[in-house]
């Protein structure tokens, strides 16, 4: 539960970034019925898709490159906080090892 706000905010970054992704590379599916003359990089189509296209990579590298590191740390910091001083790294305590179930350890 502690990670959840930063769960959604991910959520809600992730999905806007995909959603437009398909919106500006894909520009020619989506607005080829429009007047797309006056449209940024017009008046031909291949301009208004490649002003688009590379316009919103710029944008991803920006919305996506330090938000989603952030987010990360923020993420590892609260399981740490949660999991204690360990190393978060999958390494398992001795306790975690021992079988806890008699079947498992007759299957050892």
């Amino acid at each position: 539960m502690l990670g959840l706000p930063l769960d959604m905010a991910a959520l809600a970054l992730i999905g806007y970034s995909l959603f437009n992704s398909v919106r500006n590379f894909g520009y020619p599916l989506w607005y080829y019925d429009t007047d797309y003359h006056q449209a940024w990089g017009g008046p031909t189509m291949a301009g208004v898709w490649t002003v688009h296209a590379v316009g919103w990579l710029l944008c991803l590298a920006v919305l996506l490159y330090w938000p989603v590191r952030w987010l990360a740390r923020g993420q590892k910091a609260v399981e740490r906080r949660v999991m204690g001083e360990r190393k978060v790294t999958g390494d398992r305590t001795p306790a975690e090892s021992a079988p806890d179930r008699p079947e498992q350890r007759l299957a050892s």
